[in-house]
């Protein structure tokens, strides 16, 4: 089954991301749907979708969300956010949705 992860998807552009791709007829079980806060995921946790914690500042758990994804999409903060953004972020999602 082809799966499409969602990091970021708590934020304005994730979660339009994620409305965008279900609207498009994805199954919601095809989904998983990641942000370094989970229980902000409540809706699409109910349509179906999978939720997984990922966060930015935390390679390990980026690894664990991405692992056997078919695509990858990254929804990083914004330049002007006080969090900082991780350069290594695309790295970290092309190597764990191939392992």
């Amino acid at each position: 089954m082809t799966t499409i992860a969602v990091v970021g998807a708590s934020g304005s552009l994730g979660r339009v991301t994620v409305q965008a791709v279900l609207d498009r007829g994805w199954a919601p079980g095809s989904l998983v749907v990641c942000s370094r806060s989970p229980d902000r995921l409540d809706e699409f946790a109910s349509a179906g979708a999978v939720i997984r914690r990922a966060d930015y500042d935390d390679p390990a758990s980026l690894r664990t969300a991405l692992s056997r994804q078919s695509t990858t999409t990254t929804s990083p903060p914004a330049p002007a956010s006080p969090r900082r953004s991780s350069p290594c972020m695309p790295r970290f999602a092309r190597d764990a949705s191939t392992s």
